[in-house]
């Protein structure tokens, strides 16, 4: 075997050893305590708000974590976890809604109206027509806000 053929095989080997090896942030989570999850306390329906009846587990210092208000984007059976994409906040915008833009840049402010053209949460990315040939990237501020995104 050649030099060069040698070092080749010590690096992919380097590699591979790199590879298995659990990272500092996988061996932080493993030595976490097992908190149980938020759990369906019954059946709850797709589009259902989810209320305090509907949850069950987790601990008291997550309480204030608990997806309140939260809609279940499918059907849930009791005991399952309440995570995404099963539950999603709550949208505050709804697709055809007329919303207020903003677009904000270091001594420059410029408002004008919008039309969501897709259903979102708070702090969710969503695409807003701004005139008939312009459709822009948009962050959801609060109900009836965004903020404009730079290309």
């Amino acid at each position: 075997m050649s030099a060069r053929t040698a070092n080749h095989a010590a690096v992919g080997l380097a590699l591979l050893v790199a590879a298995a090896a659990p990272s500092a942030a996988a061996r932080a989570q493993a030595s976490l305590p097992d908190v149980p999850a938020f759990r369906a306390a019954r059946v709850i329906a797709r589009g259902s708000i989810l209320t305090a009846q509907d949850i069950e587990g987790g601990s008291t210092l997550e309480a204030g974590r608990a997806p309140l208000g939260w809609v279940a984007r499918r059907l849930i059976h009791p005991g399952e976890s309440l995570r995404t994409p099963a539950v999603a906040p709550r949208p505050v915008i709804r697709r055809g809604d007329t919303v207020q833009a903003d677009f904000v840049s270091p001594g420059i402010r410029i408002t004008q109206t919008a039309v969501a053209l897709a259903d979102a949460a708070i702090g969710d990315t969503l695409m807003v027509r701004i005139d008939r040939r312009r459709n822009i990237p948009a962050v959801v501020r609060d109900s009836g806000t965004v903020t404009l995104l730079r290309r």
